[in-house]
């Protein structure tokens, strides 16, 4: 998928994350030990402000359909799923997750309530696919990017509310090559000063990060016991800081060798 001011957006996130992808193995990382990572959130003080999209003649939009398949696929990474319904991701030869959604909860409600239900239109263009999910509480587009050239899938989120509340990722982790390869199992941690969600499986050679700058909260796995729902992200959302800045999801996986250098 070939990006431009959205490409500057993807490389800027990976430089904060990719590097943090060595330490994403556990309970045996193949290098360093976790605790040797400087302390602190990495995220701290970042904004990405919300800037209009680019669009030119080779670019479609239309309203949603049911059960339509859609994706955004670049040479190392492509997110699938239908326009109405969860989606999978893929960083080559990794299949990263499957399920994912998005949810909402207003602060003065208990429930959360998807969104892909409420899906309203879609638009794609060389760089970016878009779904815009509208709903009385809150407006979504969802802008999922594949950058050429980087292991990493980037969702940036724009959103508009009303009224505070909270939104939510949520997904099952696979971390599973390209079958009929397989792996003995998938484990998850929640990484507070990553702001992600850590996978990582029992050879301590494949590693994932899904995460968000703005996560606060997240599903709390022990190794492999995880729950039995799928795990979830938390970010709280601000009327007035949602109007100026997008949220980003990024997901990205690598091949961890002894060195601890990605290979994917």
């Amino acid at each position: 998928m070939k990006t431009g001011n959205l490409y500057l957006v993807a490389a800027e996130l990976m430089l904060s994350v990719i590097p943090s992808i060595g330490f994403a193995q556990f309970p045996e990382p193949a290098s360093k030990s976790a605790d040797e990572r400087a302390d602190g959130r990495v995220f701290d003080g970042y904004e990405l402000q919300r800037f209009a999209l680019t669009t030119g003649d080779a670019h479609l939009s239309r309203r949603c359909r049911p059960a339509t398949y859609f994706d955004a696929v670049g040479n190392r990474s492509y997110i699938c799923g239908t326009e109405d319904g969860p989606y999978e991701a893929w960083i080559w030869p990794l299949q990263v997750l499957v399920g994912g959604s998005l949810s909402f909860r207003p602060a003065d409600r208990l429930d959360f309530f998807e969104l892909h239900r409420y899906a309203h239109s879609i638009e794609s263009a060389p760089d970016h696919t878009a779904i815009r999910y509208l709903q009385a509480e809150i407006a979504v587009n969802a802008i999922f990017v594949t950058p050429d050239d980087e292991p990493a899938i980037l969702v940036l989120l724009a959103v508009d509310v009303d009224k505070p509340g909270t939104l939510a990722f949520s997904f099952a982790p696979r971390l599973a090559p390209q079958w009929p390869a397989s792996v003995g199992g998938v484990a998850a941690r929640w990484d507070s000063a990553l702001c992600a969600v850590r996978l990582a499986e029992p050879s301590a050679r494949l590693a994932a990060i899904v995460g968000s700058p703005y996560a606060v909260r997240g599903s709390q796995g022990i190794q492999y016991l995880l729950p039995g729902a799928p795990l979830r992200l938390e970010i709280d959302v601000d009327p007035n800081q949602c109007r100026k800045a997008f949220i980003p999801l990024v997901i990205t996986a690598a091949l961890v060798p002894l060195m601890g250098y990605p290979l994917l």
